[in-house]
């Protein structure tokens, strides 16, 4: 079940901080960390020193990892979240919106998912999303609207290849 859970507050992480998470992206795709060339030596594969070569050469090679800042600065620094293969993460977290948020007919599931993953604050609970809403949202509904949101989510990173069926990350 910890795996589970360390499943479940990534997606979650995701969800909500997917504009971050491609601002980090980008800026990792941008910055060529000062290497001047790619391969030679012993491994075995090719020196790059040209650098249009390199540049399209980063442009399509996925990335292995990010780490996304959020939260309030304290002192000029903000916490970090290690996001393994972020561009995948981020193909779930547009399917996820797309089949929640942006396809979906029924109004509660779509003020669900705005209220805890779009409006910036996945921590909220309940009561909190379910106070705003006319009518008002049963506690029980909303936990099986989230863990739909979440089971989904799971289901697409493992057929992407991001879990495990155990619920590990690869």
């Amino acid at each position: 079940m910890e795996y589970q859970q360390d499943i479940d507050s990534l997606i979650e992480f995701i969800l909500c901080h997917a504009e971050d998470i491609r601002v980090c992206v980008e800026q990792k795709r941008e910055d060529d960390n000062g290497h001047g060339h790619t391969g030679g030596g012993t491994t075995g594969h090719m020196r790059v020193s040209d650098p249009t070569a390199l540049k399209a050469i980063r442009a399509v090679e996925p990335i292995a990892y990010i780490h996304c800042p959020y939260g309030p600065a304290i002192n000029n620094k903000r916490d970090e979240r290690y996001i393994p293969k972020p561009e995948k993460w981020l193909l779930v977290e547009a399917a996820t919106r797309k089949r929640f948020y942006d396809d979906c007919a029924d109004g509660v599931t779509k003020h669900i998912y705005r209220s805890r993953y779009l409006m910036g604050d996945y921590m909220e609970n309940w009561r909190q999303t379910c106070m705003r809403h006319v009518p008002r949202i049963s506690k029980g509904t909303y936990y099986t609207t989230r863990s739909s949101i979440l089971f989904y989510a799971h289901q697409y990173a493992y057929n992407i290849g991001l879990i495990s069926p155990f619920g590990k990350l690869y």
